[in-house]
């Protein structure tokens, strides 16, 4: 699903892509790991997070 949908025309830029997107998933599994969540739990805390910050930002807003 995210890899073979990638927009990098080159071969360069597709290994980068590639490589990039194993690195973050070995990241946010060390993560997971050292705070003892799972990973339905940590993408929830971003959603979380990003609904928390529009909610605040259209209460901010005057009128």
């Amino acid at each position: 699903m995210g890899i073979e949908r990638c927009q990098a025309r080159t071969g360069r830029a597709q290994r980068n892509h590639i490589f990039l997107a194993i690195a973050a998933w070995f990241e946010q599994h060390k993560r997971r790991l050292s705070e003892k969540i799972t990973l339905y739990q940590q993408n929830w805390a971003v959603i979380k997070n990003a609904i928390t910050t529009h909610i605040r930002a259209l209460l901010a807003t005057p009128g």
